[in-house]
């Protein structure tokens, strides 16, 4: 599996090792999402997008570390913004894109 929860355990240092420096206070490291879009649910549960972040075991509190991992289910098409998103990524045509920026910058792009 492409998307395997340490590969993004594995992103996720690499971005914090490159926007901390020595002596730098802790509370101004930014907080950070790894965003994996997926071709299938390769978590499995049916969800068009996934929002995980860390909780304490003992009593499910959020730890607040502002560190999240997101899960888009790439094959979930349906009429919201991640559903459009993903139809925009598999289109062939731009001018069947719903998000205008996305369209502008794939013409660009595929048509000069």
């Amino acid at each position: 599996m492409g998307a395997h929860p340490k590969r993004a355990r594995y992103h996720e240092s690499l971005i914090n090792a490159h926007i901390s420096f020595p002596k730098e206070k802790w509370n101004q490291i930014p907080r950070v999402y790894v965003i994996f879009i997926a071709e299938h649910d390769v978590l499995g549960y049916g969800l068009p997008i996934y929002h995980i972040s860390r909780r304490i075991n003992e009593n499910n509190e959020k730890f607040n570390d502002e560190s999240v991992i997101i899960y888009v289910n790439g094959a979930i098409w349906d009429d919201t913004p991640p559903g459009r998103l993903m139809h925009d990524f598999q289109c062939q045509n731009a001018d069947d894109m719903y998000y205008e920026v996305l369209r502008e910058k794939v013409k660009y792009y595929k048509e000069g």
